[in-house]
């Protein structure tokens, strides 16, 4: 099933939400107002705006049916105005269509995603990957945690790399994704995370961190002195390029074996 998640630009209110939710308010607002024509040219702005004139010589594809290239270009010629059009309805709307047609594009395709190996919880070598972005005080990656383990326990060639994307609003998801990146360097990350979490615990606070560190029989004084390292805050910036890269816009975000998922039960029963 879906799973929703915290969007990076409510940073302004603060407010969580739903993927789905937000997907379906934005594209919402031209599919109920009929214009199932605006989505249409969505796809058509992509494509007009990689294409290229003919060259000399080139047998131009033809339309419906045989008919003159004169014929042919006018409709094309006519096809364009349409989408000029949509264009400025998407605008009047609110809209912004070339976010939405590099959305479109993102969504279908495959990323290399690198990979932290003390970050990856279950086998490393695991032919499948499920690249998870996250923030540690997001509410909705809280609910994830378990689920991380239901999918571990359930196939033996996944593996569950995380990645940090801590959100701006989420006052404890700096310290915290510190704290991750810290326990990873003793080798001690999926212990820390389980400890840290249990039970759904949104503790995020310093006494808490350093008491599931020590629960995970973490070096604390080491611990301590990479939490402020300029290689903690160093990881974290390199992992939120990648999210920007990738096309990352809340917590959390999925990629199975590279591929954005949002049903990664649906996606995971498909792989061979």
């Amino acid at each position: 099933m879906p799973f929703p998640h915290s969007r990076q630009d409510d940073s302004t209110t603060g407010v969580d939400s739903d993927p789905v939710a937000n997907h379906e308010m934005t594209v919402g607002k031209a599919w109920k107002s009929g214009s199932f024509r605006i989505m249409i040219a969505l796809a058509l702005l992509s494509v007009l705006a990689t294409a290229h004139p003919l060259k000399p010589g080139t047998q131009p594809v033809q339309c419906l049916k045989p008919t003159t290239p004169q014929e042919c270009a006018a409709r094309l010629d006519s096809l364009a105005r349409e989408v000029a059009f949509m264009a400025k309805v998407l605008e009047g709307k609110g809209i912004d269509f070339e976010k939405e047609r590099k959305r479109l594009a993102l969504a279908d395709s495959a990323f290399d995603i690198p990979h932290d190996p003390a970050l990856i919880l279950g086998p490393v070598a695991a032919k499948n990957t499920l690249a998870v972005f996250t923030d540690p005080q997001c509410p909705y990656c809280l609910r994830l945690v378990p689920q991380l383990d239901v999918w571990l326990a359930g196939r033996s060639d996944l593996r569950i790399a995380i990645h940090l994307f801590p959100l701006s609003f989420h006052e404890r998801a700096m310290p915290a994704s510190k704290a991750y990146w810290a326990a990873a360097r003793q080798g001690k990350f999926g212990q820390f995370f389980r400890t840290l979490h249990a039970n759904g615990s949104k503790d995020l606070s310093d006494a808490a961190i350093d008491q599931a560190a020590t629960t995970s029989g973490i070096d604390l004084a080491r611990f301590h002195k990479d939490l402020v390292s300029d290689a903690a805050q160093a990881a974290i910036q390199t992992d939120m390029a990648l999210a920007q890269r990738v096309g990352v816009e809340g917590t959390p975000t999925m990629y199975l074996n590279g591929r954005v998922t949002r049903d990664p039960d649906g996606d995971m029963a498909k792989l061979k």
